[in-house]
């Protein structure tokens, strides 16, 4: 009985995850916004302490028992993921990916004048109590959260950080007692060059030299995130952007699909591109398709 419950969780929760609502485009910040911004705080929020896997269920149709089956079929290769992304994790020990962002966040977004930042902190895994009560109590009138996910997806084929970003303002007149002023998405991802995956095969090529390659994605993640947040949360304009190429690109956002968008500029195997959703990534070459 305490197994069928198990398994009959676990495909709602699946079902739930595969089914799960879709994120809002960019909002982005107008000019009598940002004029209401009397002070800021600024909030790293993670449920992270180490690099994750995503993984690439089965997809769940047909009767209750076919998904269970399914269900614990997937159970049993994330846990085949999980350990081989162990000897990734051991080279990143003392390497904290938060705290790298952090740092790029605090000296950026201190240049944003208008912004008037006067704090900056980081939590973990805040709940959407907790995040009401920080942006309702705080001092400053406006709040910028960023929550900050970093994975490798199945075969460990790519490097994903994304940085979901929301500006805060109080408001009195609204339901929670404040609302969004601005809000989009942030992606860097650095894709290991096409061939067969494997999950040991690059396991070794991301661990390689001491974790060389890791390493140094996680670095420019840190400063891309960063980067493009500053750029694009000063642009008032909701259709920005010009493209330099003559047509849409098409590239992978992670395991489940693509996304569609324009080149916005280019330097080496690099490209910025914004989607069609106004999130903005930075990808690199073998990224696209």
């Amino acid at each position: 009985m305490k197994i069928t419950k198990y398994l009959v969780g676990l495909a709602l929760l699946s079902i739930l995850l595969l089914t799960g609502c879709v994120r809002t485009v960019r909002q982005p910040l107008s000019v009598a916004s940002r004029k209401q911004i009397k002070s800021d705080q600024a909030v790293l929020d993670t449920d992270q302490r180490e690099i994750n896997p995503t993984y690439n269920p089965e997809p769940y149709y047909g009767s209750v028992l076919a998904n269970l089956v399914k269900v614990v079929i997937n159970h049993y290769a994330n846990k085949k993921v999980n350990k081989a992304i162990t000897p990734i994790r051991s080279t990143l020990t003392n390497y904290d990916f938060s705290k790298m962002l952090y740092a790029q966040l605090n000296r950026k977004l201190t240049k944003v004048k208008w912004l008037k930042l006067n704090r900056t902190h980081m939590d973990y895994h805040l709940q959407g109590k907790q995040i009401n009560k920080i942006i309702r109590s705080a001092k400053q009138n406006t709040t910028l959260l960023i929550y900050l996910s970093y994975d490798l997806t199945p075969s460990f084929q790519a490097f994903v950080a994304e940085a979901d970003v929301s500006l805060y303002k109080k408001d009195k007149t609204a339901k929670k007692g404040f609302k969004t002023i601005y809000s989009n998405q942030f992606y860097y991802i650095n894709t290991l060059p096409k061939k067969d995956h494997h999950l040991k095969q690059d396991a070794k090529i991301w661990t390689a030299n001491d974790g060389r390659l890791i390493k140094s994605a996680l670095n420019e993640a840190a400063a891309s995130l960063a980067n493009m947040l500053i750029k694009d949360i000063q642009n008032p304009n909701s259709k920005l952007y010009q493209s330099i190429a003559k047509k849409p690109i098409k590239f992978s956002k992670n395991n489940l699909g693509y996304q569609h968008g324009k080149v916005i500029a280019k330097r080496a195997d690099r490209y910025l591109i914004r989607a069609n959703t106004g999130a903005m990534y930075n990808v690199n070459r073998n990224t696209i398709h």
